[in-house]
């Protein structure tokens, strides 16, 4: 497995005139390869993943795979719907990406057994790919819970969390609770430290 204890950089994805803008994209990826990036998500919300088309993701995928060689390439792959997003899981296996990142699904409100059952399909269809829970309650209405976090981290690829509610005492909670080497990335400027 590769080292996920980095600073990791959330491409957005440019466009220009209605279609991604590779040429850009590239300079973005050049800078930050430059600047010492070992890690990068790409079709993450951030990456305007909801807007982007499976085969233009397949596409930033590569041109990151190719370029960032050494680095740690995340592909994200949550959605509201569970089917899509074990689908685009198991695609992020066979593309060759180092870990999945799920978000929590956004609007459908769902409860912390359908959060988990979520998570756990996704995890056991890409059973070789590590996978990385997203928990953004200011995006997606919803929080995974304390428990639901400690049912996942139980599977055997679910690998961590990008913890981004901004609650320091939920991250040490989520710490103390979880098994040792469960990552707790920060998905927030001011809990990063």
């Amino acid at each position: 497995m590769k080292n996920f204890k980095t600073v990791f950089t959330v491409l957005i994805t440019p466009f220009k005139n209605n279609k991604v803008d590779f040429r850009s994209l590239e300079t973005l990826l050049d800078f930050q390869l430059r600047a010492g990036v070992e890690g990068f998500v790409v079709n993450g919300t951030t990456s305007e993943s909801p807007t982007v088309t499976n085969s233009e993701a397949k596409e930033i995928f590569d041109l990151v795979r190719k370029k960032a060689k050494n680095a740690v390439v995340v592909l994200g792959t949550g959605s509201s719907s569970t089917e899509n997003t074990v689908e685009a899981t198991k695609q992020a296996q066979e593309w060759g990406a180092d870990a999945a990142l799920i978000v929590v699904p956004a609007y459908n409100k769902p409860p912390q057994r359908g959060l988990v059952q979520h998570f756990q399909k996704a995890a056991r269809a890409a059973p070789d790919l590590p996978i990385l829970l997203y928990n953004v309650p200011g995006r997606t209405i919803t929080s995974l819970s304390l428990e639901s976090i400690v049912e996942l981290s139980k599977e055997k690829n679910i690998i961590g969390i990008k913890e981004a509610s901004g609650k320091i005492d939920f991250a040490k909670e989520i710490r103390r609770a979880c098994r040792p080497d469960f990552l707790l990335l920060s998905g927030d400027d001011g809990t990063y430290g």
